[in-house]
């Protein structure tokens, strides 16, 4: 499957689920570096005699690329009226604040950004009141009232894979046009085309989801079956053939199941672009361990020169009369096993 077969429909239905799986991520991981920036500005509440108001921070939402980086900056402001010096005092409790504002309820704000296959991308903003505990008043909770005393906002934008650029797409229009969509045929080919270009991808991510979702299941299984391995025979021996076999099954399971499954929490949003890096980076040491491991098997093996079926109830023991021996597997009890 090639990159341009991920917006054709039909291709997406028909291709192997593996394949649509490969070309999805290289569109998250491909893509452009975008970070959101939250700069805090607690101030932003004193503006706000009566809820969370998104009009106050929207005046502060920018996005712009760094030319000297490179890297799409989005910028959400950040807000907590609890940290405003005017509430952070005890009156009644040292070093508990318990000033209230007026209204009943603090007010706070923040954001999630979230980068999905095919150049989708799109911030979450939330504003949430943090109102007191009822059963216990010395204590405060966040509420997820956001329609009467808070917001839930989203930016949308998706990336011009030919100008190689992000594109705002504006919520008010997106929204409209997809209730519009419910009661007009035409509504979508009337839209904004910026609008039309961000609901088409939508559609085929969700041909996209339909099609991988049939690699998860499977996963599960196999997750709970690594889970549960180990390396000895059960009774508590220790040889060169249950610790092979325990890092051989291992870098399997890292190399097919774990890999995959990384793959689809990143179609999925389950982890983030910088998440799934670090994941890799992670797996490919892990990998190291278990060469480090299985080498010194090997050598062990050669020592004594074993045969398949004499390495397979060899007992690894730390108080042998060759040194190499003691070495390789006090490593391997030290530094391999207790890392995996």
């Amino acid at each position: 499957m090639k990159f341009k077969d991920l917006f054709d429909l039909e291709k997406i239905k028909e291709a192997d689920p593996k394949e649509v799986l490969d070309e999805a991520v290289k569109t998250i991981v491909d893509l452009k570096p975008i970070e959101l920036h939250t700069p805090e500005m607690n101030e932003l509440a004193y503006a706000m005699p009566e809820k969370a108001d998104f009009n106050i921070v929207d005046e502060y939402v920018k996005y712009e690329e760094n030319k000297e980086t490179s890297v799409y900056e989005i910028t959400v402001p950040s807000f907590d009226e609890r940290k405003l010096k005017e509430f952070m005092v005890d009156l009644y409790r040292k070093d508990k604040y318990d000033c209230f504002p007026e209204r009943g309820f603090y007010v706070t704000g923040t954001s999630k950004l979230i980068v999905k296959p095919l150049g989708l991308v799109r911030v979450e903003m939330y504003g949430y009141p943090v109102v007191r505990v009822d059963k216990d008043i010395r204590y405060t909770q966040t509420s997820g009232d956001v329609r009467e005393r808070g917001y839930k906002e989203n930016l949308y934008f998706y990336y011009n894979y030919e100008d190689k650029a992000l594109v705002r797409v504006y919520s008010d229009k997106l929204e409209d046009c997809k209730r519009d969509m419910k009661k007009r045929k035409d509504a979508l080919q009337n839209a904004h085309p910026s609008v039309q270009e961000y609901i088409k991808r939508e559609e085929l991510l969700s041909t996209i989801n339909r099609n991988i979702y049939k690699l998860v299941i499977p996963y599960l299984p196999k997750l709970k079956k690594w889970n549960k391995s180990t390396y000895n025979d059960g009774e508590g021996n220790v040889t060169i053939g249950t610790v092979r076999k325990y890092l051989t099954d291992y870098e399997e399971f890292l190399d097919n199941s774990m890999s995959q499954n990384l793959k689809v929490k990143l179609i999925y949003s389950n982890v983030t672009t910088r998440e799934y890096t670090e994941l890799l980076k992670e797996k490919k040491r892990l990998k190291l361990r278990i060469e480090t491991g299985l080498k010194g098997l090997d050598t062990i093996k050669a020592i004594y020169k074993l045969t398949p079926e004499q390495e397979q109830n060899y007992k690894l023991i730390t108080d042998s009369l060759v040194k190499e021996e003691n070495t390789i597997v006090k490593t391997i009890n030290s530094s391999v096993i207790p890392d995996l």
